[in-house]
């Protein structure tokens, strides 16, 4: 069975990673309004625990406005495939090769025609034991 680790805070938000950062809670239930790019920041631990056979997966559920950069350690990750619909139904990568001791996620989010950008889901550590 999968053990989830929720990421709740604290989140560093921006406006298009420039300016003053405020402290958040994610899912963020009070974006700033009129902003056109926002830019969420957060710092973790590598799991405690982990084996050779487990794998760890960063989950973002939801978001409004476009995803425009997802980074874990200096890495981007993929999302070329993302469309309107994805932000509904969230996003799942597999960063287990990513981890070091302590991490650093970055997600920014651009308006999307009338969406503006906000983290508006959790954002989750799943970590996944290689069944035997």
């Amino acid at each position: 069975m999968p053990h989830v680790i929720r990421l709740r805070k604290p989140w560093m938000r921006s406006p298009a990673g420039v300016g003053e950062s405020v402290r958040v809670d994610v899912p963020d239930g009070s974006p700033p309004a009129g902003e056109t790019c926002l830019v969420y920041t957060r710092r973790f631990n590598r799991p405690s625990g982990l084996t050779d056979a487990d794998r760890v997966e960063l989950i973002v559920s939801n978001w409004a406005g476009k995803l425009t950069a997802l980074v874990v350690n200096d890495q981007a990750l993929p999302f070329d495939d993302v469309d309107a619909d994805f932000a509904d139904a969230g996003g799942r990568w597999d960063i287990t090769d990513l981890l070091i001791p302590a991490n650093f996620v970055t997600i920014e989010l651009s308006r999307d025609g009338k969406a503006l950008p906000c983290l508006n889901g959790d954002v989750r550590l799943r970590i996944v034991a290689e069944e035997l």
